[in-house]
């Protein structure tokens, strides 16, 4: 039943995940020749917030399971913020690069706290 729970969980996440995705272009602001990715620096740091918050709210395990594992584990995507690092460092792009690993790291740090104290409340 775990397994039905966390694989249930990660199509919601990823169908999420698409769906903000989709309107990609309209959130991407151009700097230097690469537009920086910014559904997915979204998509990351609320993912990190709400795992976060269902952490602290300690879940039973068939919940943690759909919730933390399936739902935010479809929802954020580490190998897209991978691709889009690459792609701005093959592009030259240095001052987006590394605003979007600090952002994305530091912000996503920041967001689980945030969402541990919020969900701790």
């Amino acid at each position: 039943m775990i397994y039905i729970l966390t694989g249930l969980g990660a199509a919601i996440g990823a169908v999420m995940r698409y769906i903000i995705s989709f309107w990609q272009p309209k959130w991407h602001f151009y700097h230097g020749k690469e537009q920086f990715p910014i559904a997915t620096l979204m998509i990351n740091l609320s993912g990190s917030l709400l795992l976060g918050f269902l952490s602290a709210k300690q879940l039973a395990e068939p919940l943690q399971f759909f919730f933390a594992t399936g739902v935010c584990g479809g929802f954020t995507t580490f190998s897209t913020f991978n691709k889009e690092l690459f792609t701005l460092l093959r592009h030259h792009d240095y001052l987006s690069f590394g605003a979007y690993i600090l952002v994305s790291y530091v912000g996503g740090f920041c967001a689980v706290v945030l969402g541990f104290i919020l969900g701790w409340s």
